[in-house]
């Protein structure tokens, strides 16, 4: 492990019409990513991060049971991860599980990057009662790395959490819907002869708090860029191997 360059580890909250952010600063460490001490273990670091992560859940919890918006926690490490490079980080994954216990309050979605390839896994809480996508879309342009050689076709489960699809070693980046009643995310990924492809969408029925449409890479279709109108991118947590 080493030290990241100085930088001011911001994190913060954006509200939108039909859609809170969570952001938060992982990237003090290159590899796990850590937004607290993790009880001690990197002695350096504050747990600020966790009152601020509690406390906006606990702002938000009323909104989000009125119907008023969805809920995103975006962060660059990523809790679960099955890439060769990075792998997830387990702490981080347990100081988000702990705090979403203790508000009684879990996310609509989860998303990160860090690791250079496109995966989405589900987590199931409230036996079952709530499904919530964990995307990881680091792929945004630089050496896109493989998955784990040990990793079956997908879907995999382990616990309340299943890899969805198979890993996508492509370039590419998300763009997020929200209408108040449904939150999308999709993959975007350059195509030949200037288009796009879409090669992964879910989406979440805010009401229901389940998945309502997935649409896996296998099914993909393809939407041409628009034309501009004028000139001018650890150990940790994995899954093993075990078939759903």
């Amino acid at each position: 492990m080493r030290s990241a360059m100085t930088q001011p580890g911001a994190y913060f909250t954006l509200d939108a019409p039909y859609v809170s952010i969570i952001g938060l600063y992982s990237n003090v460490l290159e590899g796990p990513g850590a937004i607290s001490s993790q009880k001690g273990a990197y002695p350096t670091l504050s747990d600020v991060q966790l009152g601020f992560l509690q406390n906006e859940l606990l702002r938000l919890k009323p909104l989000r049971q009125a119907g008023q918006r969805a809920i995103v926690v975006a962060l660059h490490h990523p809790p679960l991860s099955v890439d060769s490079v990075h792998g997830g980080s387990t702490g981080l994954s347990q100081d988000l599980d702990a705090t979403f216990q203790a508000t009684g309050f879990w996310p609509d979605m989860v998303l990160s990057g860090h690791a250079h390839l496109y995966q989405r896994f589900t987590q199931r809480v409230n036996n079952n009662k709530q499904q919530i996508p964990y995307i990881i879309c680091g792929c945004g342009g630089f050496a896109v790395s493989p998955p784990q050689q040990n990793v079956g076709p997908a879907p995999i489960t382990v616990g309340n959490e299943t890899m969805e699809i198979d890993p996508i070693m492509k370039f590419g980046y998300l763009v997020l819907t929200c209408d108040g009643s449904t939150l999308t995310s999709a993959f975007h990924s350059p195509a030949s002869k200037g288009k796009v492809a879409v090669l992964d969408t879910v989406s979440i029925n805010l009401k229901a708090g389940l998945l309502a449409t997935t649409m896996p890479a296998r099914h993909k279709t393809v939407h041409k860029k628009a034309k501009p109108a004028s000139p001018r991118k650890a150990r940790g947590r994995t899954l093993k191997k075990r078939r759903k």
